[in-house]
């Protein structure tokens, strides 16, 4: 199946950029999530962190973006809105389970603390930091064409990216 022709525009017009040209999407906006990694990662010894990342607010792409000193930010903001579908439904999943994490791992933290068992905290935020690295390197994976699969899913793609199954993906993190 032939691309649409704006698609095609739009993957010529990133040539060159930090926006994936394949996918249409920029891993700058992984580091919206990053930076709560950053923040669990801080918390055992710098407890006070977890009022910085309750400021943290879930950031559409285009939010992102256009608060963002990013130098195409306005290129990707257009760009993800023609990003492929086999590439933008999976990506936008990850984004959804990302802001889920994130606020569960808060929720958890929170309860560590009031608990004021240290040990409790490290082992809270060392998972939370886990998961979100974990989530944030799938949505690396497919804005850097790679879509994700389920197990029992075939392994062919009409789009012509690289198709990896979840234990492949799992495996390069290991």
């Amino acid at each position: 199946m032939q691309k649409p022709t704006h698609t095609r525009t739009f993957q010529r017009l990133v040539a060159g950029t930090t926006i994936n040209d394949t996918t249409l999407l920029a891993t700058d906006y992984l580091n919206h999530f990053n930076e709560m990694v950053m923040y669990f990662d801080m918390m055992v010894d710098m407890p006070e962190m977890l009022e910085e990342a309750r400021a943290w607010r879930p950031m559409s792409y285009q939010e992102h973006f256009e608060e963002s000193v990013f130098p195409e930010k306005d290129l990707a903001i257009w760009a993800y809105e023609q990003a492929p579908v086999a590439f933008r439904g999976p990506f936008d999943e990850l984004i959804v389970a990302l802001d889920q994490q994130v606020n569960l791992s808060l929720v958890q933290v929170e309860e560590s603390l009031r608990e004021g068992e240290k040990e409790v905290l490290r082992i809270v935020v060392e998972i939370a930091s886990r998961e979100l690295q974990s989530l944030i390197s799938k949505a690396s994976a497919v804005i850097n064409g790679h879509v994700l699969e389920d197990e029992n899913k075939a392994n062919a793609d009409e789009s012509g990216a690289e198709t990896m199954k979840q234990a492949d993906i799992d495996s390069l993190f290991d």
